[in-house]
């Protein structure tokens, strides 16, 4: 019987379809693995969601706060959740009041998660992104998260880091609503709340108030009561009150002086009163609100309302005159009457404030009365 081998020809022929076989099956193959690891990546990253979300709920009950959740490496937190799974994904997961998600990072050894934002919904966790291709900037602890790029308007950031991001426009981590605590001596700890960011077209008419334009910071409480006028007139408007100076003064002095050097002086715009025939425009670090920036409200008696806008904060919030409860301000523990400084046309003796229940009117509000200081300023 004749037998008969491969002959090397045939012998290379085999390596060679051999060779480009593996070529490529082995891609796919590393694809499907990558694949599958961040597919469960993106697993966990929905459990610690679902996670926080049940633990928030729980522990809210009796009081709705902020809530932050944690693993930080080489740190036992006291605020990390219960979880099954792997042990080298740190993450960093913050609730707001109402139990939504507005700030969650997360990452391991291969991939990278960040949100910041007004709510995340856990059909949204998309955009994990691969360490292989970039470093990984995160650092995680119990209780704070930076990245390198982002500065928060939280009690985390310093208050240099926040007016400097902001004066450079680098407030991508920075969402109208966000609050920060702030100093003020002798007046106690307060909370500055981003009131608006944006500055849409109609804030470049002329004789247009500034007041609710550019980056707005306004007190969320009440820092102190006062009234508008001794005279217990309205005559003179904004610009003729006794509150006027003592904001300007008082208050703007009693700032740290990070913010109080970079507030910038703005063009206020003010109805005016019975006794008064025009419009009262001022330039002030430190203003009232009115009624149109509050509530969206075009006042027959406030003859400046068509003069601004409403403040981006209120319009996400949807205040109007018929919804007001995201205007009530507390004095302490105890919602309070705030003061605008709008003159109310039809009486020489009185102005516009928002009562303890949200709404407001011009009505009641006399210039003699002490109210609650609750000012606004600009940074740009």
């Amino acid at each position: 019987m004749n037998k008969k081998g491969f002959t090397l020809v045939e012998l290379l022929a085999v390596i060679a379809i051999l060779a480009i076989l593996i070529l490529l099956v082995i891609p796919n193959v590393v694809n499907l693995f990558k694949k599958a690891k961040r597919e469960g990546f993106e697993t966990e990253l929905k459990e610690i969601y679902k996670t926080a979300e049940q633990k928030w709920m729980m522990e809210s009950l009796n009081k709705k706060e902020e809530r932050v959740y944690a693993r930080a490496k080489g740190l036992s937190c006291a605020n990390q959740l219960s979880l099954t799974g792997r042990t080298d994904l740190e993450y960093f997961i913050k609730l707001d009041k109402k139990g939504n998600i507005v700030r969650y990072y997360a990452y391991d050894n291969n991939y990278k998660y960040v949100y910041n934002g007004p709510g995340l919904k856990i059909y949204e966790i998309d955009g994990v992104e691969d360490l292989s291709k970039q470093d990984n900037n995160i650092t995680i602890t119990c209780s704070a998260v930076t990245d390198g790029l982002c500065t928060y308007f939280d009690d985390d950031s310093s208050w240099s880091d926040v007016i400097s991001a902001i004066k450079n426009d680098q407030t991508q981590c920075m969402n109208v609503g966000d609050t920060k605590e702030v100093n003020m001596g002798s007046f106690g700890t307060h909370k500055l709340r981003i009131a608006n960011n944006s500055t849409p077209s109609e804030c470049g008419s002329s004789g247009f108030s500034q007041t609710a334009c550019g980056f707005v910071l306004e007190f969320a409480d009440i820092i102190v009561e006062h009234n508008m006028s001794d005279t217990g007139q309205n005559t003179g408007g904004w610009p003729g009150t006794g509150m006027r100076t003592f904001i300007n003064n008082e208050i703007y002095n009693s700032l740290p002086s990070e913010i109080k050097n970079n507030i910038i002086n703005t063009t206020v715009v003010s109805g005016y009163g019975t006794n008064d025939s025009a419009n009262f425009v001022s330039n002030d670090k430190l203003y009232l609100l009115t009624p149109k920036e509050v509530f969206n409200a075009n006042d027959n008696y406030d003859h400046a309302s068509n003069l601004t806008r409403q403040l981006d904060y209120y319009q996400l919030i949807d205040v109007n005159p018929e919804s007001v409860s995201g205007a009530i301000k507390r004095y302490g523990t105890n919602p309070f009457s705030w003061s605008l400084r709008t003159a109310y046309y039809y009486r020489p003796y009185l102005y516009y404030r928002v009562y303890e229940e949200g709404g407001y009117w011009g009505d009641t509000g006399y210039a003699s009365e002490e109210y609650g200081v609750s000012p606004a300023f600009r940074i740009k």
